[in-house]
């Protein structure tokens, strides 16, 4: 019998420890893959996101920590659009409210816009039915998403709070945008807010070519103190310092169940070559070398991290389909590098999780082997 059959053989004469010791890595395989892909499909959703936002910039009060914390004064709006260098103006209000439809709590940005909003996005963002006019009340559009989260369609009513909504239209971006907003006339928003009529939250602007972005800050913050201008590529940035910060948070979590694992597997090997030191002893008498005894339990660890990585990437990849069907607004993004890492990680700690079992089997002397001592 070669070393690789008998390696490999030896996984099946244990099968309770050996399934302990799968399922430990397994847990910990779940647990890099499942979150990793999360962070991948909130990573994607931001850059999407800002990418609908290409070419826009956002006037904020200074050192706001969020748009709904920022004030603007209204009179910024006619003089913006004065300036040679901006196509369209758009004031927004931002309101954050608690949702309760279909006993789904949540929450859901509300967006106070005027008709000018329509020159910030693409003009086919509509999907179905129509845009309000800034004049009307009580009428909103909702992302696509959200509208099937709360199972609502064009005519119907939403409520947020005291106030209600009939849906006239129904937006689709392909961003995290579809599954959180809805747009209403800007002073259903102001009503909702408690914002006084001089100010609203931010001014969007659209530069008449990209390449006046810098001009208009600099206008911007040379001529109004107190007031600073954001590109949405500035957005993402923060946004991806956050997700880098986050995913070492995960990895650091996730590895702790892993080395668990791996101490799990290093511990049944021990407890294998403890139990098998007799036939090492006949092995070795028979012509093996300490070579072949070795690599026969590092064999044994690299199979069970080889079935424990699979298992634990196809649960992980199971878990965060169903977190994202369970948590709303919960993207993920199903991407071959993070599966790779996580499949990577759990073959290499099993290999050295086996080698010190495997250096103690091959140190045995064969006479002591077979007297089991």
């Amino acid at each position: 019998m070669n070393t690789f059959t008998f390696g490999i053989r030896n996984m099946g004469r244990r099968k309770g420890r050996a399934s302990l010791a799968i399922l430990g890595i397994a847990v910990g395989v779940m647990l890099i893959t499942s979150l990793l892909l999360i962070m991948d499909g909130l990573e994607s959703g931001i850059a999407e996101s800002v990418e609908l936002l290409s070419g826009n910039l956002i006037v904020q009060k200074k050192g706001a920590v969020d748009l709904p914390f920022s004030i603007v004064n209204i009179s910024l709006v006619d003089s913006l659009k004065a300036n040679k260098d901006i196509r369209a103006v758009s004031p927004e209000i931002y309101v954050v409210q608690r949702i309760d439809e279909g006993g789904l709590l949540g929450f859901v940005s509300v967006i106070g816009v005027t008709e000018s909003y329509r020159e910030m996005v693409s003009p086919a963002y509509i999907k179905e039915g129509e845009v309000f006019h800034e004049n009307d009340t009580g009428k909103a559009t909702v992302g696509i998403k959200l509208a099937d989260r709360l199972n609502i369609g064009l005519g119907d009513t939403l409520s947020l709070d005291t106030y209600e909504f009939t849906i006239t239209g129904i937006f689709e971006t392909n961003t995290l945008i579809d599954a959180s907003t809805l747009l209403v006339p800007i002073e259903d928003a102001r009503r909702m807010s408690g914002l006084p009529k001089e100010v609203v939250n931010v001014i969007e602007v659209r530069p008449v070519s990209p390449d006046r972005a810098d001009a208009i800050r600099e206008y911007v913050e040379a001529r109004y103190d107190g007031y600073e201008v954001i590109y949405p590529q500035d957005l993402l940035e923060e946004g991806e310092e956050i997700m880098d910060t986050l995913r070492g948070v995960v990895w650091i979590v996730s590895s702790i169940a892993v080395i668990v694992g791996g101490i799990g597997i290093a511990n049944a090997m021990l407890m294998s070559v403890l139990e098998r030191t007799p036939e090492i002893g006949v092995l070795k008498a028979t012509g093996w070398s300490n070579f072949d005894v070795g690599y026969s339990v590092v064999l044994e660890a690299f199979g069970i991290g080889l079935i424990g990585g699979t298992v634990g990437i196809i649960l992980g990849i199971g878990s965060s389909f169903a977190a994202e069907n369970i948590i709303p607004n919960l993207p993920v993004r199903l991407s071959l590098i993070p599966i790779l890492q996580s499949f990577i990680f759990a073959i290499g700690l099993s290999i050295l999780s086996g080698i010190y079992p495997a250096l103690k089997a091959g140190r045995i002397p064969p006479l002591v082997a077979i007297r089991g001592e």
